[in-house]
Parts: structure tokens; sequence; C-alpha cells
């Protein structure tokens, strides 16, 4: 399985850091995608890319670079021969990776989200000896129990056909928000969201842009393989550049 991870020219060592979690693990090959600088967007490509006016000078153009990069990933996914890749941004340590590396992932999963902020368990499995898919019900009752404003897209796991799937439905939809909200709410139905977390932020968040479709079928897992470092955020930099 390739990993890919996202990494900005001038984080070098952040991709070492990362690469080198990864010695002695069979399975695995990595590779880097180069990150996209938001704060050197012209102002115009953002506002036709968002449909927002004067997105760049409100929001920032690191919210948008982000995404970018990560949907340049995605095309590189379709064109490559792997059935199925793990996406990693650099600020992150990795583990349970022999586990992923025997699982079987679900014939039906366009993505697997893999991120500690999506773990579907308040408590993570002791010694577990097997990677456990889970619905992503799971994954939405976390969010709202630990109140994260954000899903995460640190670490997941992008079949070829998913990606076909999310390209598609940008071209259609653009680049509305955060790409990991964007993202998981193509995954997720209205009966979904008001079974697992009515009455949440997490429901109101996923529904400001109209009714969920479920046009994705989406996992999370257990243990996770991907875990936040708490480094400064290039997004918010690049954000901080550009806003007023």
């Amino acid at each position: 399985m390739d990993a890919i991870v996202i990494n900005l020219d001038a984080d070098v060592a952040r991709y070492g850091a990362v690469v080198a979690q990864f010695a002695g693990y069979e399975g695995f090959t990595v590779v880097r995608s180069r990150g996209v600088y938001g704060a050197t967007l012209p102002s115009l490509a953002c506002g036709v890319l968002t449909r927002a006016r004067n997105y760049k000078e409100q929001i920032g153009g690191g919210t948008l670079g982000v995404f970018l990069a990560h949907v340049a990933v995605w095309e590189r996914i379709v064109e490559s021969d792997a059935d199925a890749s793990l996406i990693l941004e650099d600020d992150v340590r990795v583990d349970n990776l022999a586990l992923l590396a025997a699982a079987a992932i679900p014939s039906d999963a366009d993505i697997v989200f893999c991120n500690d902020i999506m773990q579907p368990f308040p408590q993570p499995p002791r010694d577990p000896v097997t990677m456990l898919f889970v619905d992503l019900d799971a994954g939405l009752r976390r969010l709202a129990h630990t109140g994260s404003r954000a899903v995460g897209m640190s670490g997941y796991i992008l079949r070829k056909a998913g990606a076909r799937k999310l390209l598609t439905l940008i071209e259609r939809d653009l680049f509305f928000g955060h790409v990991d909200w964007q993202v998981l709410r193509y995954c997720l139905s209205e009966t979904q969201v008001s079974r697992a977390v009515p009455d949440t932020d997490v429901a109101r968040i996923l529904r400001n842009r109209g009714p969920l479709r479920s046009e994705m079928r989406g996992y999370t897992i257990a243990p996770s393989v991907v875990f936040g470092l708490g480094l400064p955020s290039r997004r918010a930099v690049e954000d901080r550049l550009t806003a007023r």
C-alpha cells in the first residue's frame, strides 16, 4: 500500500520524521506529495473555487491550500495502479501499522478514516490482534462527545473508486469549506445523522450545505493508526498571512 504524505517544500524535516516511522514495516511504500501554499493563491481563484466573495481575505488561503493538496493526492491515486492508498499529513505519529498491513479493507469501502479524532470507541482496544472496521455512526458519536470542531484528514485510506467519486463530487460542489467536513458529509445520510447525533453541533455542521445523500461508503477503524502531534498549524499560518 502506498503511504502518501502531504508535505510543504519548507517542511522537509516533518516528512523525514513520518518516513522514519515506517521503517521495518512491510507492505508500505512511502511517497511524498507536495503541499499547496494557500497564501500564494490569487484572490480571484479562491473566490471562483469556493463561490465565496472575498474568501481569501475573510477566511484566508490556508484552508483552501490544504483542500487543494488533498485533491492533488486524489488525482494521483486515480492514475496509480494501487487499489487503495493511505494518505497522511506530515504532523502525525503513526502506530498499529502491522495490523493495518494485515487487514482486509471492506470491499464496499470508498474511504476509511484512520485518525484518532474519529476513534469509534471511548477507550481504544487493549492489545488488539486485528483491525476493526466500524460504521461511521460510532465516529459521529465520538465527535459529538468530545466537542471536536474537526474531523481531521491527517490520516485516511482512500480507494481508487473513492478518489474518482470525490473528484466528481468536488467538480460538482466546488470547495465550500474545510476538506474534512466536506468529505465526511458525502459519506452520510440524513437518517444516519439523525440516528447517531441528533440535535448536536456535529449534525448542524454536516447539514449546513443542504441534505445529506450518502454518496460514498465510509468507515472508521479501531485501533487508530494516525495521531496528531499538536505541531504548529501550517494552515493557520497561511490563513493569517492573507485574512484581514
